[in-house]
């Protein structure tokens, strides 16, 4: 359970599907009166909530959050031990594409991110690609740890999903496929159509609820890390090393420097350790431990732990952008200070 400046939050670590937003006073009731008895809890509030307080407990049997056993039995289940832990040096990584340098040129840097226990990348084009420019990438991910590849580019006529499906089987890991400015949009297999025409290097950082994740490894890494860019090392258009390759500030050079070269540096990974529970506005969020965060598009760019300003949610009303009674979360911190 999460709780939030006006609603709280239950994340199913099992079933992303089944997490719901609840009063905070269930989440009183849930962490206040951990070992007593629903009619001892009753009992606090002197009865006079009986019928709200059973309907709380048959939302959360409806929803297989709870189950009722005896006080001798609540020994058996001891409380969840939430420390993150990573055998892996990386984990995640971002290459930038638009045609400065030879696909091949990439091949050392994918090397080491497989040494260093690298399992996902994601491949971002600033041009159209041609099947063999797309072949040819690929192909540089075999024989390595690299387990996910997710490809964005733009829409090429001459490149037909037919062809993509065909690469996919012969090289499995292509898990996700994204392509903008397309005639239509449209989502078939693994294969997305946007008529947007984007700048994948701008327009990444978005905070929306499709792109929230649930699960036990992330409610974990969040606890105490950047879930964005903890682990995480990219290579921009230019072949400049950096955290994320929409940055400003590199470490290096893919033709001249190693990844070990930018990790023994440490500058890499100070934004590593910042957490949501740091994070201006974003501490006050239910949804702070399922979101991504953004350190390159900020609110105040000279504020480290400044909120994305690509959210367009507001924790202290409760409400997204477009809902009845929706006020940008800085006008309305501003107006409550006037």
């Amino acid at each position: 359970m999460v709780k939030g400046a006006t609603n709280s939050m239950i994340y199913d670590l099992e079933r992303m599907d089944n997490s719901n937003t609840i009063p905070d006073s269930i989440y009183e009731i849930l962490t206040n009166y951990v070992n007593k008895t629903v009619e001892e809890i009753k009992a606090v509030y002197n009865n006079k909530y009986d019928v709200i307080i059973d309907e709380y407990f048959d939302f959360l049997i409806k929803n297989e959050y709870i189950f009722f056993c005896t006080k001798e039995e609540l020994a058996l289940f001891p409380t969840i031990n939430f420390e993150w832990e990573s055998p892996k040096t990386i984990t995640n990584s971002i290459i930038d594409y638009d045609g400065t340098l030879n696909t091949s040129d990439y091949r050392k840097f994918i090397k080491e991110l497989s040494k260093l226990g690298c399992e996902a990348v994601q491949i971002r084009s600033f041009v159209s690609v041609t099947l063999n420019e797309l072949k040819e990438f690929i192909f540089l991910f075999e024989e390595t740890s690299i387990l996910s590849i997710e490809l964005i580019f733009k829409f090429n006529a001459d490149l037909s999903d037919n062809e993509i499906i065909e690469l996919q089987k012969q090289y499995p890991r292509i898990r996700k496929v994204d392509i903008y400015s397309s005639p239509n949009n449209k989502d078939d297999y693994f294969i997305t159509h946007s008529q947007g025409n984007i700048n994948p290097e701008k327009d990444c950082g978005k905070i929306e609820s499709k792109f929230f994740s649930i699960g036990f490894e992330t409610f974990s890494e969040a606890q105490c890390h950047n879930t964005c860019l903890n682990q995480k090392i990219s290579v921009d258009r230019n072949g400049l090393i950096k955290g994320c390759p929409s940055m400003k500030q590199s470490f290096g050079n893919i033709a001249k420097n190693t990844i070990n070269d930018v990790l023994e540096k440490k500058e890499v990974q100070k934004l590593w350790t910042i957490n949501k529970d740091e994070i201006e506005i974003c501490k006050d969020c239910e949804y702070r431990y399922c979101c991504t965060d953004c350190r390159v598009f900020t609110d105040h760019k000279d504020n480290n732990y400044s909120r994305p300003s690509k959210c367009n949610y507001n924790p202290y009303l409760g409400l997204w952008k477009g809902e009845e009674g929706y006020i940008d979360v800085l006008e309305l911190l501003t107006n409550k200070k006037q």
